[in-house]
């Protein structure tokens, strides 16, 4: 299996574990669950725009799930232009924002 499938199929299960919990927590009371879908940040963090993929595939099927799932949820995009540091500010901003699920796909996965 190639590096770049492995990284398709990781981004895919960590989008499907994330927008899982999104769609399933804290939802106590009836409607909760709806509001919640409603009210959430995703931040949505990709290393570069140089691979075609990221831009062409990656960002658009990642969005267009969100919106499927979470029709309300506000989506925060980022791209680190292949600078682990720019990310590391980037995750930073995104929490300070108020996200409450990240999508990383690390520049460097040290």
């Amino acid at each position: 299996m190639t590096r770049r499938l492995r990284g398709a199929i990781a981004l895919a299960g960590a989008t499907a574990l994330c927008l899982g919990a999104v769609a399933t927590s804290g939802a106590a009371q009836p409607g909760a669950e709806s509001a919640q879908r409603q009210d959430v940040r995703i931040g949505l963090l990709l290393p570069e725009s140089k691979t075609t993929r990221y831009e062409k595939f990656d960002r658009p099927y990642i969005e267009a799930k969100i919106k499927e799932l979470a029709p309300g949820a506000q989506i925060d995009y980022y791209n680190a232009a292949e600078s682990a540091t720019t990310q590391q500010q980037q995750v930073n901003t995104a929490l300070a924002k108020g996200d409450k699920v990240l999508i990383l796909d690390a520049v460097d996965a040290k």
